[in-house]
């Protein structure tokens, strides 16, 4: 987890990764800042090479031309609108696009994250949703990369139609961790994105998972939700 603002261009310089790869695993962070504190820590996806090398590096991640990213000029003011964030820019990212997602009886916002490839946490921000009440005719914005607009622009079917039904569905709780058992296809990543505040090297690490191919349909995994 992240607990103090961070810029993807950071992370990219000292690791070495593509921004456009990060900006591509990470929509939801549209300016290219993490805007991370101690009372409202983030999650960032990285390749999964590149996760380890992150912890380890990752004072020299935050030290990184920190006060040029960080210039007081370009960060406004914690917006008024609820959102949970402590930082916002000027505008979105040009390489996101907003798109609008009309809510559909019996959809949730787990598939509708699913669908998307974002996080609940991410549908919640950019609604300025409170808790996880949706209605049917709502609509939602979506912010996703413009090299993936078009596929989701031209598929409108409704995301219940590609889901398990309720009554079949992986998950249970005890406490406060989920249990999630593994379906065909499914990826740490693509779990992980299931759940607040979770990331792939947290599933790993509860699991004791140092491999992330390695996991398989009917495999039961424990998720301590965080948000």
């Amino acid at each position: 987890m992240i607990y103090e603002p961070l810029h993807l261009e950071q992370i990219s310089k000292v690791l070495n990764i593509p921004i456009q790869q990060i900006r591509d695993m990470n929509p939801q962070y549209r300016f290219d800042i993490i805007p991370a504190s101690i009372s409202n820590p983030y999650s960032v996806r990285l390749p999964e090479d590149k996760s380890i090398d992150f912890i380890k590096m990752q004072s020299d991640v935050f030290a990184y031309n920190d006060s040029i990213y960080f210039n007081s000029d370009k960060i406004l003011a914690t917006p008024t609108r609820g959102y949970n964030s402590d930082y916002i820019m000027e505008q979105p990212g040009s390489n996101m696009v907003k798109l609008y997602y009309k809510v559909r009886p019996g959809d949730n916002l787990g598939q509708i994250s699913e669908k998307y490839h974002v996080r609940i946490s991410d549908i919640k921000y950019w609604n300025n949703i409170r808790g996880s009440m949706i209605r049917s005719g709502q609509k939602l914005v979506i912010y996703v990369p413009k090299s993936r607009a078009e596929k989701y622009t031209n598929n409108t079917a409704s995301v219940q139609n590609n889901s398990t039904p309720a009554a079949a569905s992986p998950m249970y709780s005890d406490s406060d961790y989920v249990y999630y058992t593994v379906r065909q296809n499914d990826t740490i990543w693509d779990i992980a994105k299931m759940f607040p505040g979770v990331s792939d090297v947290d599933i790993m690490k509860l699991n004791n998972i140092t491999n992330a191919s390695t996991i398989k349909p009917g495999q039961k995994l424990k998720i301590k939700p965080k948000i």
